[in-house]
């Protein structure tokens, strides 16, 4: 997909926790199956969330997309940047469709002091999946509220 295709997502929720809190539910596996399912059935990322790491994130039928952390201050932001698809459960950095998505960004920021986080998420699409994820991940960020506030 041609950048000039894309579209930038941009959402929003304020949470009762303290961004400790709330990046341990973005990034801790414990949490992130549990959150990362609203998208679809068997959705999940597999990464050490280290700068400079893949970062790879697969469904069910292990279809998805192979990323780059390439920022990261611990509790305040988190940058992935696109580089491929998976297929089949295969990598894949050469295919039109992997092309496609290189280039595209996904990045998670908290904000706030003391007991309150703002959490903002920005992901790049395809315009063609924008209303479909705009509902996923207003669902999404509804699941992160509820299990950072309960931990």
């Amino acid at each position: 997909m041609i950048m000039e295709r894309m579209k930038t997502l941009r959402k929003s929720i304020w949470i009762d926790a303290p961004r400790e809190k709330v990046w341990k539910v973005l990034f801790d596996e414990r949490f992130t199956r549990i959150w990362y399912s609203v998208f679809s059935r068997g959705s999940h990322p597999e990464s050490d969330w280290m700068l400079g790491s893949k970062a790879l994130f697969t469904d069910g039928s292990q279809t998805g997309l192979v990323g780059r952390i390439v920022e990261k201050r611990t509790h305040e932001l988190l940058s992935i940047e696109y580089e491929g698809i998976v297929m089949r459960g295969r990598e894949d950095y050469e295919s039109d469709h992997a092309h496609d998505v290189q280039g595209a960004q996904e990045v998670y920021r908290l904000k706030g002091n003391g007991p309150r986080t703002q959490l903002l998420v920005e992901c790049d699409m395809g315009a063609e999946f924008c209303d479909t994820m705009a509902r996923a991940w207003e669902r999404a960020l509804l699941k992160i509220r509820e299990l950072s506030t309960r931990l």
